[in-house]
């Protein structure tokens, strides 16, 4: 009777499939900082790609402070912040022996301030226990799910998920990898960018699975690609590359050993996608090739993740060119190769194992650097797809799942979750009949999983909807509303434009006006203000940088509530740590009040703004509050533009009345 039911309820409606995983989306739990709209939306969308359970996500009230151009957290702050409310959440929803990695969403800190400094993804790894300094800083700390080798023709262990670890040791509460889904703050990405890049890792190589891997044709030439040079970057890691090439030789794909990059190497096909790559290098060109979905690329520098600093190319660099997963170090890591990923990344990726496994089976030593990218990513992994049928009778409810794409003699394993908490766990059935009769009315949520493996586990999943209201149980299939969404910044009532700032300025440096109306500053230090004072509601003017702007020690913006030369307030973007900044001058010292980190483009015009808004005065790029200022006010003044260092252009300065 209950099978006639199971299939009854399959033709009657199939509910959210999803496609295969290595670590599943709900032993995953997704972290957001509530107050930044950039994380809201970045998790958002996420969590519809991927299907995070919404009882894996967690609000957090992170400091505005870590969003400054630093992206810098005290270990106090981060505890208080960041890890009593994550442990906490993980024992209220009982999902502390669920959980095995954390991903971070946007605009979270990506280094804290222990001695020496840990990364973000590093003190999250050692649940909140800073180890000895001796430790961070020699990287002599072997994780216990280094794979190896830890030197030439050294041991190995074989690929592993993170789920056999907790298999293998049930009682012991292990590390906790983690990643950041992407930086947006200084030298960072722009949200459509980040968007692209996880919808692309979300693509698989093949629709069937093989091992080795079979690809499709348009992926049958790609290539894993390590770059040599004389560079100490390059030679720490280069004893790697040989027994790395074989393993996955062996695993049927062609890893190439070159001093050339893929688009020129010997061996490399013009217009093939690169699956991955790593070279060693502090100042790595612009890649003239494309990456394949899932690749991971590194060039091993010291301050790939210390984005406020305009010393050594970032990390940013690998997933702007389509890179699906990238890491750096937050701070001088002194050219020890345990500090990064081991090459063996890639041979672990192949087999199937998901992005954070891949970076936990491969980093000796995790402590200072920051995995970046989408954890779930496994291209290699078989393409599973599930669907889930539902049907209710009385008070009982049918679920039947049904998988496609599994291998032929794989013995599939079954968990249930209703709201969070598990019904049935690794059974060897596809359906489930429970009682509802206890269920307060309301809305509900049916999480089921299949999975198969031991030692390498890959999994898929899906998601039925229901409501009960006493008498009933209604299918909900239409989607939920998302658990997180960001709300653009309203426009001004009234707003209709501002006026053209028509008075003469001072000439300062070398000022130019061009016929297209711009004003352009060339080597300049101090300001060009307007003599005639304005009782303004907003100003705004439009900025465009330049490439020595964001390289140099630079300041660009406007300045108003101008008292004299060396008295005013000033508002616009500091180049050398890419972030816009309110500032005081006063008695000609510069004195930074505020800034936020923001991936600032060079040749891309930015409008700021400074306007009285209902809760003090707010600043706005792109009509997007950055700042607000409770007890600050546009004064009846002179206002104008303040430039020091290389220079910059602006176009379009204006002004509108108060109300």
């Amino acid at each position: 009777m209950h099978r006639a039911l199971f299939i009854a309820c399959h033709l009657l409606f199939a509910l959210c499939c999803s496609s295969s995983f290595a670590l599943a989306p709900h032993e995953l739990l997704l972290l957001v900082n509530q107050n930044s709209p950039r994380s809201l939306e970045l998790a958002n969308r996420y969590t519809a790609l991927r299907g995070v359970p919404p009882e894996n996500i967690v609000a957090l009230d992170v400091p505005d402070s870590a969003r400054a151009p630093a992206a810098e957290i005290s270990p106090a702050d981060f505890t208080r912040y960041i890890w009593q409310p994550l442990d906490q959440a993980l024992r209220e929803r009982g999902l502390l022996g669920r959980i095995l990695a954390v991903a971070y969403s946007a605009d979270f800190p990506v280094r804290v301030t222990t001695s020496p400094p840990m990364s973000l993804t590093g003190l999250t790894f050692t649940r909140n226990q800073v180890p000895p300094s001796g430790l961070i800083t020699t990287g002599s700390f072997r994780s216990v799910f280094f794979a190896g080798p830890f030197q030439a023709n050294g041991p190995t262990a074989g690929s592993r998920s993170l789920g056999w670890f907790r298999a293998a040791a049930p009682q012991q509460l292990l590390p906790l990898p983690a990643m950041l889904l992407a930086h947006t703050g200084a030298r960072g990405l722009e949200l459509d960018e980040v968007f692209q890049g996880l919808e692309k890792a979300a693509q698989p190589f093949s629709k069937s699975w093989t091992c080795p891997p079979k690809l499709e044709r348009r992926w049958e030439n790609a290539a894993f690609y390590f770059i040599t040079s004389d560079d100490i970057r390059s030679k720490m890691r280069a004893w790697q590359f040989p027994a790395a090439q074989a393993e996955l030789a062996a695993l049927g794909m062609t890893a190439i050993i070159t001093n050339a990059p893929p688009a020129v190497a010997p061996g490399a096909m013009a217009g093939t996608p690169v699956l991955g790559l790593l070279c060693g290098t502090a100042w790595p060109a612009p890649p003239r090739f494309s990456f394949a979905p899932g690749a991971y690329a590194d060039h091993l520098t010291s301050f790939g993740a210390l984005f406020h600093s305009a010393d050594q190319t970032k990390l940013t660099l690998w997933p702007r060119a389509g890179a699906t997963l990238t890491s750096g170090t937050v701070s001088e890591p002194y050219s020890i190769w345990t500090k990064f990923p081991n090459a063996r990344f890639f041979a672990h990726q192949v087999r199937g194992c998901s992005a954070i496994e891949c970076f936990a089976l491969s980093t000796f030593c995790p402590f200072q650097l920051l995995p970046v990218g989408d954890p779930l990513a496994a291209p290699f992994a078989p393409p599973l797809t599930a669907r889930l049928g539902v049907h209710s009778v009385s008070n009982q409810l049918a679920a039947m799942l049904t998988v496609t794409g599994a291998p032929t003699n794989v013995v599939l394993r079954y968990s249930f979750f209703l709201d969070g908490r598990c019904l049935e766990h690794d059974a060897n059935r596809p359906g489930l009949i429970f009682n509802t009769a206890q269920l307060p009315d309301g809305p509900h949520r049916l999480l089921a999983v299949a999975e198969f493996g031991d030692e390498i586990r890959f999994s898929a999943q899906a998601t039925a909807k229901f409501a009960r209201d006493h008498m009933q149980l209604t299918p909900i299939t239409a989607e939920e509303r998302p658990f997180v969404r960001a709300v653009p910044p309203p426009e001004p009532p009234g707003f209709q434009g501002l006026e053209k700032f028509s008075a003469d300025f001072p000439t300062l440096g070398k000022l130019e006006r061009k016929s297209t109306g711009a004003i352009s500053f060339s080597a300049s230090n101090g300001c060009a203000i307007a003599g005639a004072s304005v009782a303004a509601q907003e100003i705004a003017v439009t900025l465009t940088p330049t490439a020595a702007s964001l390289t140099q020690p630079a300041r660009a913006g406007l300045v108003f509530n101008v008292r004299d030369e060396k008295n005013f307030d000033f508002f616009g973007l500091i180049g050398e740590t890419s972030g816009w900044t309110l500032a005081h001058v006063r008695d000609g010292d510069f004195h930074i009040v505020v800034a936020r980190g923001a991936p600032v483009r060079i040749g891309s015009d930015y409008r700021l703004g400074v306007r009285t808004g209902t809760n003090g005065v707010e600043y706005l790029v792109n009509r997007e509050q950055i700042l607000r200022d409770e007890k600050m006010r546009l004064e009846n003044a002179p206002l104008g533009l303040g430039v020091s260092g290389p220079g910059a252009t602006f176009v379009g300065l204006g002004w509108r009345p108060q109300r």
